[in-house]
């Protein structure tokens, strides 16, 4: 608690781009909803402010199959960690996020179907 993150926002003309926020006020839903985001937008800043480094390199790793107009579909808690699972044009994101530490980061990113 009490830690912060700041994204600061090259073009902020973009709709739904994060500008500000402190990652300590966000549940493990609201971080995996904008790390869709941050990927489908193609923020590599905001993701590596969501993400811890290995989870950064796989949404590096996944290039534009990882740029698709994600929808929430499910989140689910399991052993300190919440996976998230986004659907968009036949394809499934899964984000794993943990929960144990604050603030909570993504852990994990998976792309299935792209």
């Amino acid at each position: 608690p009490g830690e912060r993150a700041v994204v600061r926002v090259r073009n902020a003309e973009q709709r739904r781009l994060v500008s500000e926020f402190g990652v300590d006020t966000l549940d493990a839903t609201d971080v995996a909803t904008e790390l869709s985001i941050a990927l489908q937008q193609g923020s590599s800043d905001a993701v590596a402010a969501l993400s811890t480094p290995e989870a950064s390199g796989q949404a590096e790793a996944l290039g534009g199959a990882a740029a698709a107009p994600w929808q929430l579909d499910t989140c689910e808690g399991a052993a300190g960690s919440a996976y998230c699972t986004f659907t968009a044009d036949g394809a499934e994101l899964v984000v794993r996020v943990g929960q144990v530490e604050q603030p909570p980061l993504v852990t994990e990113i998976t792309v299935q179907g792209a």
